[in-house]
Parts: C-alpha cells; structure tokens; sequence
C-alpha cells in the first residue's frame, strides 16, 4: 500500500503540481501543466510490425514520439501480451489495462509503467511521458525537444 501511495504522489506531484501537506491536496495549475492526448493520434502499432515468424504479437507498442513527432519510439512490455519470452536488451515496461484477445479496443484503455513506478517513459530522444489509460502525459522531467 505505501508503494503505491508514494507512487500517486510523486505522478500527481509531476503532471499537475500537486502539493500534499497534512491531509490536504492543493491542485496548482501552472503553465507547465501537460493535457493527456488519446494515444491513437500517434498512429499506435503493436510490436513486432509485420509479426515475426512464428506469430510473435504484443510484444510491445511504437507510436510517434508524443514530444515532437519526428520520429517512432518503441516501448517493450516485460511480459508479452503472446505469452511468449520478452525482447531482449531494451528497456522493459509493465502493461495493464489490456485484453490480448482485443487488441484493438486496447489503445483506449492501455497503461504502461516502468519498474520503478516513480519513473516516466523515455523515448530515445530524452522526451519523458507517461501512459496511462489510453493517454499519453508529457513529463516535465524530460526535455521535450531532442538533445543536440
């Protein structure tokens, strides 16, 4: 329970400025506050994309980097949606919220979380977001344009 109390801090904390002092939340709206965006308008795809030999499918998702758009980030998911062994040397992400025998309907409910649940989702570029329940959330604690 205390895990996943810290964990709602530190996202509410991130994405909306949020204070917690005694037993009250304070919402501060400034203007780096980020408005969640429905994952299907970054063109969401499932990995692998054509499915590998052997009917490989939800391995993970790629969608066009919700920072800037210049190019496609891939996130794989620590246990695939087929069942089957994770792909390796990348980054790994926990999925939740979808049915492996509809996987269509998933891009309206999907959250993905990182092992360390304090963590954003980062793209390559360094651009820092998180998933959760269909939208995506840019970060502030990554930089929204790719580094020189």
């Amino acid at each position: 329970m205390a895990a996943w109390v810290g964990h709602l801090y530190h996202l509410l904390r991130d994405l909306l400025g949020i204070a917690v002092g005694g037993t009250a939340m304070t919402v501060v709206i400034s203007p780096h506050d980020r408005v969640p965006v429905p994952l299907k308008q970054f063109d969401p795809a499932w990995l692998p994309d054509p499915p590998r030999p052997g009917g490989r499918h939800g391995m993970g998702l790629y969608f066009h980097c919700p920072a800037h758009g210049k190019h496609r980030t891939s996130v794989y998911f620590l246990e695939p949606l087929d069942g089957g062994i994770p792909e390796e040397d990348v980054p790994l992400y926990f999925v939740d919220n979808v049915d492996p025998e509809d996987l269509e309907d998933a891009w309206s409910s999907i959250t993905v979380r990182p092992p360390d649940e304090r963590d954003p989702i980062r793209a390559p570029c360094g651009a820092a977001f998180y998933l959760l329940g269909g939208a995506i959330i840019l970060s502030s604690r990554g930089p929204a344009e790719p580094s020189p």
